[in-house]
């Protein structure tokens, strides 16, 4: 199979079916790569993803929200709203990139989907990304000497006449081994309560 690339160039907008596993794919990553959302997706940008993803990872992403309104309303029985406002949350995925990475890997300047293995009743993509400095990231000209590569395999299924993206998991860098998908890489959470430190 041919490789695919994929930047800001294309198109298709992420709402229409996809008609391939990499369709799909290339889809999300228009979106990621326009918006880079960190963390939950919420308002326009959650609207523009949700119609890609399966019924069970949106379900995932309900329950992630519910555990993130559990640990707010826990703290508010604990501290002032002026205390709570003075205090970085402990919520893991707020400045990350629930379909790329954390740190600068929430924004990726473009992906390369690289292969597609079918098998267990889903297809797994294979997305090279690229991350490049742009001016509005510090705030000064680019240097092309920060530009750096990661892989991540994104799970695709095929549900109710369409292709759905129902995971990602991100590989890392240094063994080269997945880390877990969502929810589970996010195991502060137990289904929609909050089960991590108390609290900020």
């Amino acid at each position: 199979m041919s490789l695919l690339f994929f930047a800001l160039l294309v198109t298709a907008p992420a709402t229409a079916a996809a008609p391939s596993p990499t369709g799909v794919v290339e889809a999300l990553y228009k979106e990621v790569i326009q918006r880079h959302p960190l963390g939950l997706w919420v308002g326009e940008d959650k609207a523009a993803i949700w119609p890609l993803l399966s019924t069970r990872l949106t379900r995932v992403l309900n329950d992630l929200e519910a555990c993130e309104t559990d640990y707010y309303e826990g703290n508010r029985k604990i501290f002032t709203p002026e205390e709570a406002g003075q205090l970085k949350p402990t919520i893991g995925w707020l400045e990350y990139g629930l379909f790329s990475g954390g740190d600068e890997q929430a924004v990726p300047a473009e992906i390369e989907i690289t292969k597609v293995v079918q098998g267990g009743g889903a297809f797994q993509v294979h997305v090279l990304f690229t991350y490049r400095d742009t001016f509005e990231t510090y705030g000064r000209p680019p240097d092309d000497r920060n530009t750096f590569h990661w892989r991540g395999i994104v799970s695709v299924v095929h549900e109710a006449g369409r292709y759905a993206v129902d995971d990602f998991r991100l590989m890392d860098s240094d063994s080269g081994k997945l880390l877990p998908g969502l929810p589970r890489f996010f195991h502060e959470c137990k289904g929609r309560h909050w089960a991590g430190r108390q609290r900020y």
